[in-house]
């Protein structure tokens, strides 16, 4: 008897070294599972998958996704992973290159940007302002969430820590406008404070400029910067949404 076929793919960046693999990675895609770097156009790039509700699946091709803020984008496969995924989830390299845009840098200079609205709809009247604002916090809150749950995928430690710090901003701005005009630096500061008296030596810096300082294991670093923006965002949500909170 064959190998059975899997019914349902593995979880999006599960390989046990998938970290590691991907920082060796270079200037090589990363494989979705295993980490392990592909060169784009080679035979070792199996196909493409999407991932999305932040990073814990790939979708199916047949399924209508929302690019919300749980959305994370198509992502390589190598030819040992790929094994993995049943029938229905791998778009071809050749249909990947057809169907997700153009085929060169300057071919995508040269498309024309076009925004179009559906037919008779204007900006601002298709939704009430409540209705807008909910919409916007929960975009914020899923993307950070998102974030916060695979940072390794938007960029260094630096970065990670600035974007969502900005999401964290973004989400006072819709909250209490008035007061967020009024002192538009209280989250960096609040921040900078929280950091400053958790890590002494922190000075007035990142927080992940401090941690690039330490020794140990970089995955492990990832998770304290992680571990300490989800507490401070949750004592932001806390400050300036005390009803939902009670």
């Amino acid at each position: 008897m064959g190998a059975r076929r899997p019914t349902t793919p593995p979880r999006p960046f599960s390989g046990p070294k998938y970290d590691r693999n991907s920082d060796r990675a270079g200037a090589d895609m990363p494989c979705a599972i295993c980490g392990k770097g592909i060169r784009e156009n080679s035979q070792d790039l199996c196909g493409w998958a999407q991932v999305v509700d932040g990073g814990a699946r790939f979708a199916r091709l047949d399924e209508t996704v929302t690019q919300d803020g749980g959305y994370m984008g198509w992502h390589p496969v190598g030819p040992t992973c790929a094994r993995k995924f049943p029938p229905g989830y791998l778009q071809t390299p050749q249909e990947y290159a057809k169907t997700q845009g153009a085929a060169s840098v300057e071919e995508g200079m040269a498309t024309p940007w076009h925004v179009a609205l559906p037919p008779g709809q204007a900006l601002g009247d298709t939704m009430d302002s409540r209705d807008v604002l909910q919409r916007g916090l929960r975009w914020l809150d899923a993307t950070l969430q998102g974030l916060l749950a695979r940072p390794r995928m938007y960029g260094s430690m630096e970065a990670v820590e600035l974007q969502a710090l900005l999401l964290v901003e973004m989400r006072v701005q819709l909250r209490a406008p008035s007061w967020s005009e009024k002192e538009p630096r209280w989250v960096l500061e609040q921040w900078q404070q929280c950091i400053q008296r958790r890590y002494r030596g922190v000075g007035n810096s990142t927080l992940a400029n401090y941690l690039s300082r330490e020794q140990g294991d970089v995955g492990n670093l990832y998770d304290v910067l992680t571990e300490c923006l989800a507490r401070f965002a949750a004592a932001v949500h806390r400050s300036i949404d005390p009803q939902e909170n009670s």
